[in-house]
């Protein structure tokens, strides 16, 4: 097992994490912005097997 030790500074300053953050809130800031990678390219890899680009279809407003 890992120790939640301190997170690093430049994870802090990375994610605007708090001063008191420890090194699990720095895991998860960086799973929930690999997950948005994932649906990044998850919605341009849909709209390319469609047939269409990127421009052609905008991202919906519920998209984050």
């Amino acid at each position: 097992m890992i120790e939640n030790t301190p997170a690093p500074a430049i994870a802090i300053d990375y994610w605007r994490l708090p001063a008191t953050a420890r090194l699990k809130d720095d895991a998860i800031a960086m799973r929930a912005d690999e997950a948005h990678h994932r649906d990044t390219n998850h919605y341009a890899s849909d709209i390319h097997y469609q047939g269409m680009t990127l421009n052609q279809t905008p991202a919906p407003l519920s998209y984050h």
